[in-house]
This record gives structure tokens, C-alpha cells and sequence, in this order.
């Protein structure tokens, strides 16, 4: 999960973690904002759907993350997330991509 570093612009953020977690660079015009809010839990997440990027992905930070995949909308269910709900989001934006 990013976080947004002071003085940032969440796309700005975006194209930064991108960068530093999964070492490539993200097309914008391919990206789309998903924007989920729970003010009643404080939270203020937004998801997006990047259709495409240069470079290979690959786990740049291995301190910070396990491992990384694809994953269909059915296999949503079965992964731990920082939030429940972030699923149903996630399977929004794989909708927008047709798949």
C-alpha cells in the first residue's frame, strides 16, 4: 500500500511507489483512479488500474513485500489485504479492463 509523502500529489505518488516497489514506469494515459473512501474507519484509499507500463515487473523491495502475482477477480477473495473492501474494488478496475 502507498503512502503519500507531504507536499505530494496522489499521482505523483502513484508513479513513485510504482517505481520503487515494482521498478517500472507506468503509463498514465492507461491509468485509471478508483477512489475509495470509509470516513467511518478513517481511511481514505485510493485504488487504480494501470493498463500499461514499460520495464519488467519484478519485487523491488523484497523487504517490504513477500512476493507479487496476477491475480483473476476470483482469486480476490482468498488473498489478505490491507482492507477488506479493497476486493470489490479491485474487481471494479479488472472490469475495466475487460477481464
Amino acid at each position: 500500500m502507498a503512502h503519500i509523502d507531504d507536499g505530494e500529489a496522489p499521482i505523483d505518488a502513484l508513479v513513485r511507489e510504482i517505481r520503487e516497489e515494482l521498478d517500472v514506469e507506468i503509463d498514465l494515459s492507461e491509468a485509471v483512479r478508483i477512489l475509495r473512501s470509509w470516513p467511518q474507519q478513517d481511511l481514505d484509499i485510493e485504488i487504480w488500474a494501470v493498463g500499461a507500463w514499460i520495464g519488467d515487473v519484478v519485487n523491488a523491495e523484497p523487504a517490504e513485500h513477500d512476493r507479487i502475482g496476477w491475480f483473476t477477480a476470483a482469486e480476490l477473495g482468498g488473498l489478505e489485504l490491507a482492507h477488506p473492501d479493497i476486493a470489490d474494488a479491485c474487481r471494479g478496475a479488472l472490469h475495466l479492463f475487460g477481464q
